[in-house]
Formats: structure tokens, C-alpha cells, sequence
């Protein structure tokens, strides 16, 4: 199953006291804290491979105007919108400017003016970083959900991986989440905790069939799916391959469900009866 790391947040502050403070208080909120004190440090850990899944980035409007270097908080935003798209931005202000006030709602997700280091106002920012944190790992879970919803696993002899990595290739063009064990079984974990894990999580399982049958792993598989189908009511669909014979010897189980051909090749037509099959939706055919 999906699980989502610990929420990490960049947080922009030019006053190395207050970046100090901030960066412990995220920490004791249970986020990984990343900080930058000027534009070029901001760059630095937006390029750096451990920001690639960037929750927030939390920015003083009012960064040092001395430095020729540095820009201010809304070129800082603009720039995230560009390198980070869809990465929030929360800008805030110790000063009121009415200018800032105006275009603040237009620059960031959120906009905090007049915001001194005072006890409230500093909660204050807190609680907009925890609830846009909150807001966004919603939507991030809802995301996996559906998509975990249509994930499907691919059933298959190891003597039919290469035709079976093409058809792989070809759902996935498709939109659809494949599971498929080349890609999925990770290096260095017990690939039967996976292999379960996986089958617990699917929707849909295509019980693919070539020229030698269903080997001995698959044939496991295919017990797992049949406990699915009667807990969950997932759709097992059996595919003939390539190769596999005019009259092909399927298992008991697998006689009960409708099956596609595909023993003329991957043509568009057998892959529009296997997507109407994984999405339920009839326009594919």
C-alpha cells in the first residue's frame, strides 16, 4: 500500500534568529525543515533531489533589500511556481503595505501582512502551514486512493515477460496503473510481502495465458485473486497471448469470467475489450 513521508517544508527567512526558531518549531510539528536565507540558497535546495517532494515553501516578503543578489518574497513565489508547479507558497510580512495587501492573494496561497514576531502572529503562521500541509496531503491520499482503485496486476509465466512488458507499456500509455513485477518489486524486500501487498491493493487482475500455460507462480497468484474476487469483488480478466492454443486448458477458476483475445497480437481491438473490462466504461470498444 501507499504510504506518505514526513511533510517537508522550505521556509525562507533572511533574519538568522527567526529562521532558527521557525526551523525548530516545524520540527517539533513533525516536518522535516529545510531553510534558506537567500535566493540563492532558496535555488540551491529547490534543485536538490531530496526536495523533489517539496510539501510547502513558507517566504518572507521582505528579504534583505541591501543584497544585489537576493529578490523578494513574490519573485521568490513566482520562481517556485516555475521550477515547483503546484508546490503552495505561503508569503508573510512584518510590515503593512497596502500594495503587499492588494497583490499578496494574487502572488502566494496564502498571504499573512503585518506579521510580527509576537507569540500570536507567529502561531498564527503555524497554523496556516499546518493546515495547508493538511490540505494538500488530503488530496495527495485521495489521489493514491483513486488510483489504487484502478491499479492492475499483471498475471504471467516468466516464459511470456517480453510480451507481456509490451502490453505493460501499452496500459500504461493508456493512463492505467500497472502493476507489473519488473517494475514494482523493489531490491532488497521479500518479493512475496510484495507480491501480496499488491494483490490486496488491486482492482483488477489480467490472468495472462500463452503458448506454455500458467506457471506454478502464477497459479498461486490465481488463488490469491479468487480469495479477492469472493472479499472484494475484483475483476479477473483471463487473456490468450500469442502462442497460446485454439483450445487453451484454463483452470476451473478461470472459465466462470469472459476472456480476451489476444492471440493475434496486441490490436487495438483486444486492448479496448481489456480497458472496458479495467474501467467498466463501454466507449473504449
Amino acid at each position: 500500500m501507499f504510504e506518505i513521508e514526513e511533510p517537508i517544508v522550505l521556509i525562507i527567512e533572511d533574519r538568522p534568529s527567526a529562521l532558527t526558531a521557525r526551523k525548530i518549531v516545524l520540527q517539533q510539528m513533525g516536518y522535516k525543515a529545510l531553510t534558506a536565507s537567500s535566493l540563492y540558497e532558496a535555488l540551491t535546495v529547490l534543485s536538490d533531489v531530496d526536495s523533489i517532494n517539496l510539501d510547502l515553501v513558507v517566504t518572507d516578503m521582505n528579504l534583505d533589500p541591501s543584497n544585489p543578489h537576493d529578490l523578494s518574497g513574490a519573485s521568490i513565489a513566482k520562481l517556485v511556481r516555475r521550477v515547483r508547479p503546484g508546490t503552495p507558497v505561503i508569503g508573510y510580512s512584518s510590515f503593512f503595505l497596502q500594495e503587499e495587501v492588494e497583490h499578496g492573494d494574487e502572488i502566494f496561497d496564502v498571504f499573512l501582512s503585518k506579521m510580527s514576531d509576537s507569540h500570536e502572529n507567529i502561531e498564527e503562521i503555524f497554523q496556516e502551514i499546518d493546515r495547508v500541509i493538511q490540505s494538500r496531503r488530503e488530496a495527495i491520499r485521495s489521489d493514491q486512493k483513486e488510483r489504487t482503485d484502478q491499479r492492475v496486476f499483471l498475471c504471467h509465466n516468466t516464459s511470456d515477460k517480453p510480451i507481456v512488458r509490451r502490453l505493460a507499456k501499452k496500459l500504461k500509455k493508456l493512463e492505467v496503473e500497472v502493476w507489473f513485477d519488473e517494475w514494482d518489486l523493489k531490491p532488497g524486500r521479500p518479493w512475496q510481502e510484495e507480491l501480496e501487498s499488491a494483490i490486496e491493493a488491486i482492482s483488477t487482475a489480467l490472468v495472462l495465458v500463452g503458448q506454455d500455460g500458467i506457471g506454478p507462480w502464477a497459479d498461486r497468484e490465481m488463488r490469491a485473486f479468487l480469495e479477492e474476487f469472493v472479499r472484494r469483488n475484483i475483476s479477473v480478466i483471463p487473456v490468450l497471448l500469442p502462442g497460446a492454443g485454439q483450445q487453451p486448458d484454463l483452470p476451473l477458476f478461470l472459465r466462470q469470467f469472459t476472456w480476451v483475445d489476444l492471440r493475434e497480437g496486441l490490436r487495438k481491438d483486444g486492448l479496448a475489450r481489456i480497458m472496458w473490462g479495467i474501467s467498466g466504461d463501454r466507449t473504449y470498444i
